[in-house]
């Protein structure tokens, strides 16, 4: 019981504070604090990766953190497990009783961390349910928001293709999967097969072979307003009424 372990009796209505991705040159942890950072988190994840996609963000960025914690660490640490016992009951539930209908939400936030790279969320949903998440630094350093929302839509095809092919295995699923993503200078680079303008030519062509799969009808790209790109909630921390409204679209209560 990770709660029980850390002694956490406190609450708190979000899983981290907007300086979730600040680094400073806090006290580093003794070696034994440094175990149980590296553990808790390694459980944290564990279960963000099936069941609570609302603490992802933050626990992933703290796994990159578990060879050199500090003091600042441990604090954002405690936090998440703060809100874990604040909300006990989320659960990720499939439906039988809902058309299957597989959908893809990806989305990026640009210049986010310390080194000026970006970040993406991506969340696959189907049946009512959370069939895939991640949300992750990505590795190189994007020059326009439509670049970096690029480089979370190639990840997000791929997990659509996957996503489709495994389908058609299991019960001959043949149709198109959506792509929602909320920038539209990225999806008529897209539709267009290459950059929009001098501002966006540097972009590697390695990106563009998203349309090949739009012209075999295997995916659909579709623009979707930023209230309701559910994969934002996996690109930065968020608070307040919007981190809620994402999470209790996604996420259900346990009765």
């Amino acid at each position: 019981d990770i709660l029980k372990d850390m002694n956490i009796t406190d609450t708190v209505v979000t899983p981290a504070t907007n300086a979730l991705f600040e680094e400073n040159n806090d006290i580093l942890l003794d070696n034994t604090a440094k175990d149980i950072f590296h553990s808790t988190i390694a459980k944290i994840m564990y279960i963000a990766r099936i069941i609570r996609v609302d603490v992802l963000t933050a626990a992933n960025y703290l796994s990159s953190r578990v060879d050199c914690p500090n003091i600042q660490d441990w604090k954002k640490l405690i936090r998440i497990c703060k809100y874990l016992n604040n909300n006990k009951d989320k659960c990720n539930i499939f439906k039988n009783n809902v058309q299957l209908l597989p959908v893809v939400y990806s989305d990026a936030s640009f210049i986010i961390h310390a080194d000026a790279t970006s970040r993406t969320g991506i969340i696959a949903c189907a049946a009512g349910g959370i069939l895939y998440a991640t949300s992750k630094k990505q590795h190189e350093i994007s020059k326009s928001s439509a670049e970096a929302e690029l480089i979370a839509a190639n990840q997000a095809v791929e997990i659509a293709i996957y996503i489709r092919n495994l389908l058609n295995e299991l019960i001959n699923y043949n149709d198109k999967i959506t792509i929602n993503i909320d920038n539209k200078s990225t999806i008529q680079m897209i539709n267009n097969n290459k950059p929009n303008h001098m501002r966006t030519k540097h972009i590697k062509m390695k990106y563009f072979w998203i349309k090949q799969y739009i012209d075999s009808q295997e995916i659909t790209i579709n623009h979707v307003p930023t209230n309701f790109n559910y994969a934002d909630v996996l690109t930065k921390p968020l608070y307040g009424t919007r981190f809620k409204s994402l999470i209790n679209s996604i996420l259900y209560q346990r009765k």
